[in-house]
């Protein structure tokens, strides 16, 4: 069984390669658990051996001590292979903000993910430092990254592109979905495997109707590439969560309808 572990020096942005090397030792103690071998391929890569969340959920049962951003952080990295070092800050602390506001950049642009992090953990109690759902929860908040839902694409065959880095991708994937910089606007295309294996050069007719229903627009790459369906929110907010839902909610249906079996 895995032995509970405890890093000392996780402070903040910081974390050195011994307690990054037992973070990652911990996570394949927990697949050997289950009768896996894995290498350290197989370990940033654990979509295929089970559950991301699980493996969130069994590693901070076993942990003892404070949870920090760096420690989070990696975490994340290990299980999910999602950098939240380089992903902006959609909501901080008003402290953090208001120390950004007389720049000239964005605000928000401007603040340490981690220092951002590390104010939502001072807030939330040791016990929730042991719960993965309140973590991810967490993470959402300060981020806009849903590990809840992006754990539940790993079988879906979508690719996802946001934050400035590759979320979830297959080579056998058959939708590409691109969000933009702060969540702002979403594009919606066929992969290249979809394409050579359908001989379409475009998005299955019912994934059209049901984009286009919920007000995507049609668009082709300089009049000749595949064509994608794009998205911008009018009042150049972030997509709301709810309406992310809608579109992974229509490709999914569509795609185990007719195309998983390609």
């Amino acid at each position: 069984m895995t032995e509970k572990v405890t890093i000392n020096n996780a402070v903040s942005g910081t974390i050195n390669d011994k307690d990054r090397a037992a973070i990652k030792n911990m996570i394949a103690d927990m697949l050997a658990d289950l009768g896996s071998r894995p290498s350290k391929t197989e370990v940033m890569n654990i979509a295929e051996v089970m559950d991301k969340t699980e493996v969130m959920d069994k590693f901070l049962l076993n942990w003892e001590g404070t949870i920090s951003s760096a420690v989070l952080f990696q975490i994340v990295e290990a299980v999910f292979g999602i950098s939240l070092q380089q992903v902006p800050v959609l909501a901080a602390e008003p402290e953090l903000a208001a120390a950004a506001e007389n720049t000239a950049a964005p605000a928000l642009s401007l603040i340490d993910p981690g220092a951002a992090m590390d104010k939502q953990l001072a807030v939330m109690s040791a016990e929730a430092w042991t719960s993965g759902a309140e973590l991810r929860q967490a993470i959402n908040a300060v981020f806009g990254v849903n590990l809840d839902a992006i754990a539940g694409l790993g079988q879906c065959r979508i690719s996802l592109h946001s934050k400035g880095q590759w979320i979830v991708r297959n080579d056998r994937d058959l939708v590409l979905v691109w969000t933009g910089a702060g969540d702002v606007d979403v594009r919606v295309s066929p992969t290249r495997y979809f394409t050579e294996h359908t001989g379409l050069n475009s998005l299955p007719h019912e994934l059209r109707s049901k984009l286009a229903g919920l007000g995507y627009t049609s668009e082709t790459a300089d009049g000749a590439g595949a064509e994608s369906f794009y998205y911008a929110q009018p009042d150049g907010q972030p997509v709301p969560d709810a309406f992310k839902g809608q579109t992974m909610g229509a490709i999914i249906q569509t795609l185990r309808v007719g195309y998983m079996d390609l």
